[in-house]
């Protein structure tokens, strides 16, 4: 979609309808998580008491917490939650092997080459 130009609710302000450049009108639902199918009355007035509780009690700070959560699908949580596993793993791998691998030091890196020029000076008198 590109720039919207103009946005307008349906006369039951169950959908959005909004225009774009790229000559497209796109019909959105105003709330998400409505269903679009036929309710029925039962299923209507648990909607509208479920609503009724939310607007009641949203002065409540575990209430408003709810409210502002984020709703993703299980599949992100589930990527989200391996890719952890495995940064985790390879932190730990990069730890090992630092922790169990001999770094050498400049003063062993010294004593190596001083060792080499001797052997070789003395294989020249040989």
């Amino acid at each position: 979609m590109h720039r919207v130009f103009a946005v307008q609710f349906s006369g039951d302000a169950q959908y959005v309808l909004s225009g774009s450049d790229d000559s497209n009108v796109r019909i959105w639902k105003s709330e998400a998580s409505a269903p679009l199918r036929v309710v029925t009355g039962r299923e209507k007035r648990a909607i509208e008491y479920r609503k009724a509780l939310r607007k009641r009690f949203s002065h409540m700070p575990e209430v408003a917490k709810i409210e502002r959560a984020q709703r993703l699908p299980k599949l992100i949580f589930k990527v989200t939650k391996q890719r952890k596993i495995q940064n985790d793993a390879a932190k730990r791998k990069d730890a090992n092997v630092a922790a169990h691998s001999r770094l050498e030091t400049a003063e062993e890196l010294k004593s190596k080459k001083t060792t080499v020029k001797k052997k070789a000076v003395i294989s020249e008198f040989d």
